[in-house]
């Protein structure tokens, strides 16, 4: 999964461990070029002072491309509001009339930022959930799609709910399609 941070540990021979913080993230060079990007730092620990961690990247290019999407939405009274990202990844299908359905396949990377003159603060919940398939016929590549829902809520300084507060939001996530089938969405 990008985003993630792995530590593990393991003894080489005795009185020598290996630490592996292993980090892995995506990252996009232009709009069309994107990685999962694998950074590694070893150490070993011996009886002596340990040596400077050598440090290793490994790039693999994600060929079935990102769902890169933004906008502007505005909290609701009780300061609150739900965006609904697959639907958005649905609607440029129907727009661009690709042979496929694309799909969120991971678990989104989301930045939201309140537009506001006043002190307040926008915080997020995420939640995914499998897609069921869209037709009886075809297959995901390479993963199954996900549906991702964001709950965002506007804070004033004090704590309580800040209603009716505009903020401007990116989302990246990885992309799945389910090929086959109807070309229709339902």
């Amino acid at each position: 999964m990008s985003g993630t941070r792995e530590i593990s540990i393991r003894d080489i021979s005795p009185g020598l461990r290996q630490i592996v913080v292993r980090d892995e993230a995506l990252v996009s060079i232009y709009s069309w070029d994107y990685f999962d990007v694998v950074g590694e730092t070893a150490i070993l620990l011996p009886n002596p002072p340990p040596p400077v961690p050598a440090e290793s990247v490994q790039c693999k290019w994600i060929s079935n491309g990102i769902v890169h999407l933004s906008g502007t939405h505005k909290t609701e009274e009780n300061g609150e509001i739900d965006i609904h990202l697959s639907k958005f990844v649905r609607c440029l299908e129907h727009l661009t009339e690709h042979l496929w359905h694309s799909f969120m396949a991971s678990w989104p990377h989301f930045i939201a930022t309140a537009e506001s003159a006043l002190p307040v603060f926008v915080t997020c919940t995420i939640g995914v959930a499998p897609v069921p398939p869209p037709t009886a016929e075809g297959r995901w590549d390479p993963v199954e799609g996900l549906d991702v829902a964001v709950k965002v809520r506007s804070w004033r300084h004090d704590g309580a709910p800040a209603p009716h507060v505009a903020f401007n939001w990116i989302a990246i996530a990885k992309r799945t399609t389910w090929s086959g089938g109807s070309t229709e969405l339902p």
